[in-house]
């Protein structure tokens, strides 16, 4: 996130010059996956990095589920259900960041969330120039 020029791999003689572009090559992981977020929770770990979970939220599933058989061979009605009764937020990945990538990471999100804000107001506008020419009346 950080736009320092990363260190070159290759050894330098003292009096090169430093390199003025790096290419930095983004390879996923085998754990890589796409992750819903619907909020986050943490704080500051004992060494001082920052923390957080991001989580999604569901209604809880029971967790056993008793069904009348018919005489048919197909499931009916429920007789006994059993679980949680709630919200489920479930946590998907713990993120630890350094300050520094904390600040990056905010400031990345809040240039995305601009954007984002932009685009929006864009599609909005589009929209209303299309129901003023259309005499008020909105495109099914």
């Amino acid at each position: 996130m950080s736009d320092n020029i990363a260190p070159s791999p290759r050894t330098r003689h003292s009096d090169a010059a430093p390199p003025t572009r790096v290419r930095f090559f983004y390879i996923k992981s085998q754990g890589f996956r796409v992750v819903h977020v619907d909020g986050v929770i943490g704080g500051i770990t004992p060494r001082g990095l920052i923390h957080f979970g991001v989580y999604s939220e569901r209604a809880a599933m029971p967790q056993t589920v008793e069904q009348q058989v018919t005489p048919e061979g197909k499931l009916g009605a429920v007789i006994e259900q059993s679980g949680k009764d709630g919200i489920v937020r479930e946590i998907d990945v713990d993120l630890i960041l350094t300050v520094s990538a904390a600040a990056d990471l905010r400031d990345w999100l809040t240039a995305r969330i601009d954007d984002a804000k932009r685009l929006h107001a864009a599609e909005q506008d589009a929209q209303d120039q299309t129901n003023a020419a259309s005499g008020g009346r909105e495109s099914p």
